[in-house]
């Protein structure tokens, strides 16, 4: 009887990192937490977990590049960012990536020197194999170094004080209840240990009005398509589990969570050479131009904006972080 609850892999106790790893590598099948019931049922996870059918049998970097819009170079270009200008020191020890999807983060993560083990913690629980195909994909041999649970970042079921990290990459946003989600992070994490948000956090002039606008907007039925959503439904961002965090929402989670708020800065995507000569082509007579490789999507401010970025990366004390990806960067510390 015993040996049927270890291979269920359904736990409701706490159980330490060491404890999970274990059970993980015994029974080869991800970890399943208990989630509420109402949040099992919602339209946001159960249409994600039929885009997870159909990538299943696709390849890791389409798995990645469908679901997290990014390669797994891009995202480890994100780390490394991070670890040498936000951090105090690299990545170690044990960690999460909460609402992980693929856990393309997770397995990035993982892949440091120090890192022991990151969890990747999703909700919708068709996400499993597509966990274990990218961390293989990324890691190799050291593909268990990424475990695979199913579970609600609003319950952790590990004790306090466990991991030294927690990364998140866009999935915050998604949770009903900010500081909520954000005490639990803070629960487990070690004194000293940092939650990494790549995420959204609107500027405070946002308001009510405009953040309303922005979650009732209706997705196209290209969108739902490419999502892998039913096409003949009406569906809001508001439906799909979006919210849109402005600055002192996140600061109020924060201090809710007694978490120190240390890091905010924008990470600006880089314009590549090749984008700038495409826009610099834009200029010859239309017809040459598209001989020549210029996109319609493409003109010379696409040039001018290269040009911009790498003059500022000449002024070193005025240099913007260029990286693979625009988004915002948060880093919140637990005080030791």
């Amino acid at each position: 009887m015993e040996t049927e609850n270890i291979h269920s892999n359904i736990l409701s106790e706490q159980q330490t990192i060491e404890e999970l790893i274990r059970d993980y590598q015994t029974t080869q099948s991800a970890i399943r937490w208990p989630i509420e019931a109402e949040l099992e049922a919602a339209v946001k996870v159960s249409y994600r977990n039929q885009l997870a059918t159909q990538l299943v049998h696709e390849s890791a970097e389409v798995i990645s590049r469908r679901y997290v819009y990014m390669t797994d170079a891009a995202m480890n270009e994100l780390v490394d960012l991070v670890e040498r200008k936000l951090l105090k020191q690299p990545l170690h020890g044990y960690g999460i990536e909460l609402g992980s999807g693929c856990a393309l983060l997770a397995a990035v993560a993982a892949k440091r020197e120090n890192v022991k083990a990151v969890l990747g913690l999703e909700v919708c629980e068709n996400f499993d194999v597509l966990i274990e195909i990218v961390a293989a994909s990324v890691l190799g041999d050291d593909a268990a170094k990424v475990i695979p649970v199913i579970g609600s970042f609003d319950d952790l079921k590990i004790p306090d004080n466990s991991l030294d990290f927690a990364v998140e990459h866009d999935s915050l946003h998604h949770s009903d209840d900010l500081p909520r989600s954000m005490t639990e992070c803070a629960r487990v994490l070690k004194p000293g240990g940092v939650l990494i948000c790549f995420d959204r956090c609107h500027p405070n002039s946002v308001t009510d009005d405009d953040v309303n606008a922005l979650l009732d907007h209706v997705y196209s039925a290209s969108f739902l398509k490419a999502n892998g959503y039913p096409t003949d439904v009406v569906l809001t961002r508001r439906d799909n589990g979006e919210h849109e965090y402005r600055l002192f929402e996140w600061q109020a989670a924060a201090k809710a969570a007694a978490l120190d708020f240390t890091h905010h800065c924008e990470f600006h995507k880089r314009i590549t050479f090749k984008k700038a000569a495409k826009g610099l082509l834009s200029l010859l007579p239309k017809p040459i131009g598209e001989k020549l490789g210029a996109k319609r999507n493409t003109d010379f401010r696409t040039t001018r904006q290269w040009g911009s970025q790498r003059l500022s990366a000449l002024r070193s004390n005025h240099a913007s972080i260029l990286a693979p990806k625009q988004t915002t960067v948060m880093i919140f510390t637990k005080p030791k």
